[in-house]
C-alpha cells in the first residue's frame, strides 16, 4: 500500500497535469469521427448557417439571440455562449472520461418572420382552430362578462398537447421543445387575441370584395403579400372585373385592406416569440491527447511477474511510460498509432512473492524491475525485461533476471481513474 503511493506521487512530480481550452468544431462532432477529449475546458464552435432544424436550416426558422451547449447529467451549470453574425461558441466546461455523452445545444431566438407568417396561414386555415373560434364567437355574442374567460379557454385549447397550434408548431418549427413553444406564443396571442379573432374575418371580407388582385387568393400570407408588395400597394390597384374602384366603394376596400393588415401584422408578430430550440447530438467520448498529463503520457499497473531463473512468482507495480507520445486509450485494442502506441518503458518494484516458497534466493524481497510493456487494449499490459535484485546471505551480490507478467492499468479503471484525475485542474 505505501508502495502505491509511492508510486502515485513519483507520477505526480514526473508527469504534472495540466489543462487548457480546446476549440472543438460543432460540424466535426457531426461527423462521427471526432471524440471530445477530457481533462481540459472545451468550447464548441460552429456556424448559425450549419446548424439545421429538422431538414431545414436553423436560420430559416429561427432568428438566434442566444446559445448555450450542455450534456446529460451535467453537475455544474453551464456558461452562455456568444453569437457574432453567423459565427456562434459555446463552453462546455470539463468533461468526464471515457463515457458516452448526449450533447445538446440549447439555442433561443424568435421565431423567424417567413416562419411565423406560415404558422400564422396553417393555425386560420385549420379546421380544428376553425372550430374553436367559431365556438368562441357562438358563446361570446352579447355577453361580454364571459369575454375574457372564454379567449382563455380558447387559447388553453390551442396550446394543449393535442391543440392546433401545438401540432402546427411541431411542423413547422421541429427542433423546438413543443410544450414550452406552444405557451410561449400563447403568451404573445394573448396580448393581441383580438387581432388573432379579427383576422378571420378581416380576411374574409377583403376576399368576399371580389378585387382583382384577390382572386385565388385564401392564405392570410399571400393576402399579405397582396396588400403590401402587390397590386393593393397603390389604390391603382383597387379594381373589380378590370374596372377601377372609386367613392364610396373604394374607400371601403381600402378600409377592409387596413383592417386586414393591421390584424395580420399583429398577429404575426404576436406568433414570433422567442423560443428555445434544441439540438441534439449523441456524441462518443473517450479519453485522446487532449487529456491530463498524468493520464497522456503514463500508466501505473499492477500485476504478477514470473522469474523463470529462480521459479518466483511475484506481484509487482510499475510506472509505463509512453516514449513515442501521448497515448489515446480506447475502449478496444484498436488504439491509435498502432505499435507505437502500444509500446512503454517500464519501471517497477516487486516486494512480495506468490510462489510461497519457504526460502527465497532475493535479499529482503525487494526487487527492481525495468523493461517494455506491451498494451493488449484499454486496461491489460504484458511486460519483459530484467529483475534486479540482492541475492541473499552468503554471497549477497547484486543479480539480474530475466522476468515476463501481465498486469492491469489502474489509472483506466472507471472506479479508481476519477482518483488520478484530481490532478487534472478544471
Amino acid at each position: 500500500m505505501i508502495s502505491a503511493r509511492l508510486g502515485l506521487a513519483i507520477l505526480l512530480v514526473w508527469f504534472p497535469a495540466t489543462a487548457a481550452a480546446e476549440a472543438i468544431k460543432y460540424s466535426d462532432l457531426l461527423k462521427g469521427d471526432k471524440k471530445l477529449p477530457y481533462g481540459k475546458t472545451i468550447v464548441l464552435t460552429g456556424k448559425l448557417s450549419e446548424l439545421t432544424c429538422g431538414s431545414e436550416k436553423l436560420t430559416a426558422v429561427i432568428e438566434a439571440t442566444a446559445i448555450q451547449a450542455t450534456y446529460l447529467r451535467q453537475k455544474i451549470t453551464p456558461a452562455a455562449g456568444t453569437i457574432e453574425v453567423d459565427n456562434w461558441s459555446a463552453p462546455l466546461g470539463v468533461l468526464p472520461p471515457g463515457v458516452s455523452i448526449q450533447l445538446k445545444l440549447k439555442i433561443s431566438g424568435a421565431i423567424s418572420k417567413t416562419r411565423s407568417g406560415a404558422i400564422v396561414t396553417a393555425l386560420v386555415a385549420s379546421a380544428q382552430f376553425q372550430r374553436e373560434l367559431d365556438h368562441f364567437f357562438n358563446v361570446t355574442v352579447g355577453k361580454g362578462t364571459v369575454l375574457n374567460e372564454e379567449a382563455r379557454r380558447f387559447l388553453r385549447n390551442l396550446s394543449d398537447s393535442e391543440g392546433a397550434l401545438t401540432g402546427i408548431l411541431r411542423q413547422q418549427v421541429p427542433c423546438a421543445v413543443t410544450t414550452e413553444a406552444s405557451k410561449v406564443v400563447v403568451s404573445g396571442l394573448e396580448k393581441e387575441f383580438a387581432a388573432l379573432a379579427n383576422l378571420n374575418s378581416t380576411l374574409k371580407d377583403l376576399i368576399g370584395r371580389n378585387l382583382d388582385a384577390m382572386k385565388g387568393i385564401t392564405a392570410p400570407a399571400a393576402a399579405y403579400e397582396v396588400v403590401t408588395i402587390g397590386p393593393l400597394k397603390a389604390s391603382e390597384g383597387y379594381t373589380q372585373d378590370r374596372k377601377k374602384l372609386t367613392g364610396n366603394e373604394l374607400r371601403a376596400a381600402e378600409t377592409a385592406v387596413d383592417q386586414f393588415k393591421e390584424a395580420y401584422e399583429k398577429t404575426r408578430e404576436a406568433v414570433a416569440q422567442i423560443v428555445r430550440a434544441e439540438l441534439v447530438q449523441a456524441v462518443e467520448m473517450d479519453a485522446t491527447v487532449d487529456t491530463s498529463d498524468l493520464e497522456k503520457y503514463a500508466g501505473f499497473d499492477v500485476g504478477a511477474i514470473y522469474v523463470p531463473r529462480i521459479d518466483e512468482l511475484r506481484q509487482f507495480f510499475t510506472v509505463n511510460v509512453y516514449p513515442f507520445g501521448p497515448v489515446e486509450l480506447g475502449a478496444t485494442g484498436l488504439l491509435k498509432g498502432g505499435i507505437r502506441s502500444r509500446l512503454s518503458l517500464a519501471f517497477g518494484m516487486s516486494l512480495g512473492d506468490f510462489s510461497s516458497r519457504q526460502s527465497s534466493r532475493i535479499s529482503n524481497e525487494n526487487v527492481f524491475l525495468y523493461g517494455i510493456g506491451y498494451r493488449l487494449n484499454k486496461y491489460f499490459r504484458v511486460s519483459a525485461g530484467a529483475a534486479v535484485y540482492r541475492e541473499a546471505s552468503p554471497r549477497s551480490g547484486l543479480l539480474q533476471e530475466v522476468f515476463v507478467g501481465p498486469s492491469i492499468d489502474i489509472t483506466a479503471l472507471p472506479g479508481l481513474r476519477q482518483v488520478f484525475a484530481r490532478a487534472a485542474p478544471e
